[in-house]
């Protein structure tokens, strides 16, 4: 998933592998809060 990025508007659209990533990501995200994890932002100083 580390990749500089130098995509086109296009290319960036259908980037398949970068989008299900992150879709997985925020999946389960939702699905820890939604069974009452604690979600909070901490300061990272």
């Amino acid at each position: 998933m580390d990749d500089p990025g130098n995509f086109t508007r296009s290319k960036a659209l259908h980037d398949t592998t970068r989008i299900g990533y992150f879709k997985a990501y925020l999946t389960q995200l939702k699905k820890a809060a939604d069974e009452g994890a604690n979600l909070v932002e901490r300061n990272r100083d």
